[in-house]
């Protein structure tokens, strides 16, 4: 059965690759990240894990979806639409470049101010980022105060936290229309106060989501200067590859210093985990999945959309999410993925209709800025779908800092825009 399932979702992902000719949609995107996340864990873990299967059929269909909302959404245009589509394509669009760098500096030193205001509330100072048996037990104290609940986060450090995520989210936009090494370097630069934050808090999912809300925004700027994604080249792929494999190294540190110790045995547990964080939800949604067919909650949005339901009183956001772990052989976690919470909120078959429209309405923006429609709400939908597609641990909406950060991003794409407006296109 696992050839069965290998095989299947290589060839759903050859035929999305195939059916359309743009370049890093959508739906590309989600059964990219998807189908090779199945594809890597099934090779790597094999029968060391529990398969259950019907959690990565119901996959296979959202695949063949993607596939037809490709067909539906690439439909040629008339010659005449073509020819005014050309002419507006040899007009790049820009920015107020110096007005971005401002705001970039302005979002970076408040979202590093959080992690200053933290580091001198759990009793300790700046210097000891630079000694290491300090950073070894800062990190382990307020690893341990978070995971305990005696963790207090006041206002204003809420606030800050917001400034983390909003810097990236800018940050990648504002490379693709970087005028000079300055602008790059500053871009880049926004990722410092979450890096600072991995060192000191030990939180995975924040930095993930950093990492996605860059490269979102980076894929958005260039669907915006250029109407479309250019196809990475060797120099593209290597960088890709090497924020990977520094990613991998980031985390891998990070998890030895939550331990307290430096040694072989403490790498060996962090190994573990490691495979549990990067492929333990797949297995995790599958046996779910497959354990509760048609025993579904039917919550209506209160998983999916838990922060928004939380802010507005009409239900609580737990820490994990799930309280429930999944065990099976070699992986073992609490995350079950976003679509557990779709599945819950609106039964197989619902999940299945919430991920078409959700599709169809990111790919209808995509389209609109193909055609160079750049207005700020087209914008920011294809950038909000982006991001929810490749934040595979839970969905999106379960952090309202996030939410928050999007709407910082929003101001910033306002502001630096110019005349573009939120006009209402799609």
């Amino acid at each position: 059965m696992n050839y069965f399932i290998v095989a299947m979702m290589i060839f759903m992902l050859v035929l999305n690759n195939r059916i359309s000719k743009a370049y890093l949609t959508p739906t590309k995107i989600f059964v990219y990240i998807w189908g090779g996340q199945i594809v890597l864990c099934m090779i790597i873990f094999g029968n060391t894990v529990t398969w259950k299967y019907y959690g990565l059929i119901w996959l296979g269909i959202s695949f063949f979806i993607c596939a037809i909302i490709s067909v539906v959404t690439g439909k040629k245009k008339s010659s005449s639409n073509m020819i005014e589509k050309n002419l507006l394509m040899m007009k790049e669009h820009t920015i107020n470049s110096k007005l971005s760098n401002k705001i970039l500096i302005l979002f970076i030193s408040l979202g590093l101010l959080y992690s200053i205001l933290l580091i001198r509330r759990n009793g300790f100072s700046l210097g000891s980022l630079f000694n290491f048996n300090a950073l070894l037990e800062m990190n382990n104290t307020i690893a341990v105060q978070r995971y305990s609940g005696n963790s207090t986060t006041g206002i204003l450090n809420k606030l800050l936290l917001i400034f983390v995520y909003a810097a990236p989210m800018c940050g990648g936009y504002a490379l693709v229309f970087a005028k000079d090494k300055f602008g790059k370097y500053l871009s880049i630069a926004t990722m410092l106060p979450e890096l600072l934050i991995l060192f000191t808090e030990n939180t995975k999912a924040p930095f993930v989501g950093c990492m996605i809300f860059f490269i979102s925004s980076w894929l958005v700027g260039n669907m915006v200067r250029y109407g479309k994604i250019k196809k990475f080249n060797i120099r593209t792929i290597i960088i890709f590859i090497g924020v990977l494999i520094v990613s991998f190294a980031l985390f891998t540190t990070t998890m030895m210093l939550r331990i307290g110790s430096w040694d072989s045995y403490s790498y060996s547990l962090v190994r573990n985990k490691m495979g549990n964080y990067v492929f333990g939800h797949i297995p995790a949604f599958d046996n779910w999945f497959s354990n509760n067919t048609w025993n579904y909650e039917y919550t209506f949005g209160a998983k999916t959309f838990i922060g928004i339901f939380d802010l507005l009183g009409l239900s609580s956001r737990s820490q994990g999410i799930y309280q429930d772990n999944y065990i099976g052989g070699a992986l073992a976690t609490n995350v079950y993925s976003y679509f557990r919470g779709i599945i819950d909120d609106f039964g197989m078959v619902g999940g299945l209709i919430f991920t078409a429209l959700m599709l169809i309405i990111i790919t209808a923006a995509y389209r609109k800025l193909e055609n160079r429609q750049t207005n700020v709400t087209n914008q920011i939908i294809l950038m909000v779908g982006y991001s929810f597609i490749m934040f595979f641990m839970v969905s999106l909406f379960s952090y309202n800092s996030f939410l928050f950060a999007f709407v910082l991003f929003a101001v910033y794409l306002f502001l630096v825009n110019g005349k573009k407006r939120f006009k209402l296109g799609i």
